[in-house]
């Protein structure tokens, strides 16, 4: 299981298929869109037959209790970053130690950013609308399990996130470095967190989803940029099924910089030694 995972993030840090002998997919249309996924090779068969998939549309109305939880990002900006476009998605890889850290009743660990993607418009919806965009951070704990960290975008201010990719974002197929990445924090106390599934194929289960249930806001312009790059990438909501929406309230976060982080390095072996 863990190698299988570990294989599946791997995919998700380049965007690319599940496995060289399957077919491209697209978001749209009868022979590679999301409707027909699960048919186009066996390695996507989660896809049709799987029974916790993602994207979900959240009724606020029926989310259960808040969590008594953990959840604590420590994250850091990256450098010379890769974006690629590929599948409609535009994604970065990131090459910072950035993580963080959940821990309610059922489980605990940390989980590792390796990751991240921008669909439009968003691909999980509220009450029923979706929203412009959706930014995903796609994180991965120590044992191969997927956890992803993801913002509702709507139109309004200009995102810094979004203005580091902007200037340089890849023609598709193609792939471009940028100079830095900074992640984003929560601006919001609160996630909505239920047990999914990719929302690409080989759509595969027991991923853990935290979106945060106030959107952020990114230019008209910033939007408009990636849409015309990649298209449209979101996959259509499927059923929640039985499956139960809690609140995830945030502990702390902070983003460091990597000249901070080796300074504060160099200060503790000062100290040690």
């Amino acid at each position: 299981m863990k190698t299988a995972l570990s294989i599946v993030a791997l995919c998700l840090l380049v965007a690319c298929s599940a496995a060289s002998s399957c077919p491209g997919f697209s978001y749209s249309g009868s022979t590679a869109g999301p409707s027909v996924w699960g048919s186009l090779c066996p390695e996507y068969a989660t896809c049709k037959t799987g029974e916790n998939q993602s994207p979900v549309n959240f009724k606020l109305n029926n989310v259960a209790d808040t969590e008594d939880n953990v959840f604590d990002f420590t994250y850091r900006r990256a450098k010379d970053v890769d974006v690629t476009n590929a599948n409609h998605i535009i994604s970065a890889t990131n090459n910072a130690a950035s993580s963080f850290y959940f821990a309610n009743d059922d489980f605990a660990d940390y989980f590792d950013l390796k990751s991240v993607e921008v669909h439009t418009p968003s691909e999980h919806t509220i009450d029923g609308k979706a929203l412009d965009a959706e930014i995903q951070f796609i994180h991965e704990s120590e044992d191969g399990r997927v956890a992803i960290i993801s913002y509702l975008v709507e139109k309004g201010g200009s995102c810094d996130l979004l203005s580091e990719l902007e200037d340089d974002l890849p023609e598709d197929g193609e792939t471009t470095t940028i100079a830095s990445l900074t992640p984003l924090t929560p601006t919001s106390t609160y996630f909505l967190h239920y047990t999914g599934s990719l929302t690409s194929p080989p759509c595969t289960e027991n991923v853990e989803w935290f979106v945060q249930e106030d959107p952020i806001s990114c230019s008209s312009n910033q939007i408009s940029k990636i849409s015309k790059a990649a298209g449209k990438s979101a996959r259509p909501v499927v059923s929640l099924k039985d499956r139960t929406v809690t609140r995830a309230v945030v502990s702390g976060a902070s983003v460091l910089s990597s000249s901070l982080f080796v300074g504060l390095a160099l200060a503790l072996l000062c100290v040690l030694f």
